[in-house]
């Protein structure tokens, strides 16, 4: 939103809603209903239909303003580590994680995990987005998944729901998954619903991005979608807008030099605890 009417004090931004800096041997794990909607997803033993009115309950974190909603970053001097959870992963989302810039310049990153100068920040088992992930900026960038400088995971699994959306006549961003130099991120998988876009007239949209020249796989059993779309600033003055300059790219590599193997491949059976295919209104495409 426009800020010409605020002042200083107005723009004041906070940090981040969640901010681990520290070891964690379990994981972090934000709890929620995750992939597929079960009978028992709080675990507690009694399913919906035995009368659990809470099964589904899900946690979120919301970040309005710059900060990221989930911040993962080494203390100066001391490198960290987030062992696996339960599941295997250092990282699972199993709720609604989101990020809103708010006012205009303000870049907005819902989920980022940076090192620290020479301390290094490690997941183990790999960061699963198993909910919502969602990030909105005005006339500035905005990421869904920010890996940066430092930070390394084995793979990153994309599984349920995932909108980033820039909204900018400027030229702007929207990045799903970014993975910055002297990140490593061997691996990413989508198996769910991805989309990265741009609503404005200059700027660009990309699904997955890898600047750490170490993203080796990629695979897709889900929907991956990168666009822009052309809006009016005055849709009452009857001059229709100029066409969108900016580019829509699914998957950009192209400053790599290892060679990346991209998986397009049916969608399959996804079960968790009932045997149940939840996700099969997924499938393929680009």
């Amino acid at each position: 939103s426009n800020t010409s009417h605020l002042d200083a004090d107005d723009l004041e931004q906070s940090a981040a809603t969640r901010a681990i800096h520290s070891n964690v041997a379990g994981g972090v794990t934000l709890e929620g209903i995750g992939v597929e909607d079960d009978p028992d997803d709080d675990g507690d033993g009694v399913t919906e239909a035995e009368g659990d009115t809470n099964d589904d309950l899900t946690s979120s974190l919301t970040s309005y303003g710059g900060a990221p909603a989930i911040l993962i970053q080494a203390d100066t001097g001391n490198s960290m580590t987030l062992g696996p959870n339960s599941n295997g992963f250092g990282l699972q989302v199993r709720g609604n994680v989101t990020a809103g810039g708010v006012y205009d310049g303000v870049e907005s990153r819902a989920i980022s995990i940076l090192g620290n100068g020479a301390a290094t920040t490690t997941i183990q088992g790999g960061v699963a987005l198993d909910f919502s992930v969602t990030g909105t900026a005005s006339e500035a960038d905005a990421y869904g998944l920010y890996i940066g400088a430092n930070a390394s995971t084995p793979e990153v699994l994309q599984r349920k729901a995932f909108t980033v959306t820039s909204i900018s006549e400027g030229a702007h961003n929207a990045y799903g998954v970014f993975f910055d130099t002297n990140a490593s991120v061997p691996s990413f998988t989508n198996s769910g619903t991805m989309l990265a876009q741009v609503l404005g007239e200059t700027g660009s949209a990309t699904a997955i991005t890898d600047r750490s020249n170490t993203l080796a796989t990629i695979t897709n059993y889900g929907t991956l979608v990168a666009r822009n779309v052309t809006t009016d600033a005055d849709p009452t003055d009857g001059i229709p807008p100029p066409p969108n300059t900016g580019t829509s790219t699914a998957i950009d590599v192209s400053t790599s030099t290892i060679g990346v193997t991209f998986n397009q491949i049916p969608d399959v059976l996804f079960t968790d605890d009932d045997g149940v295919d939840d996700d099969a209104g997924l499938r393929p495409a680009i």
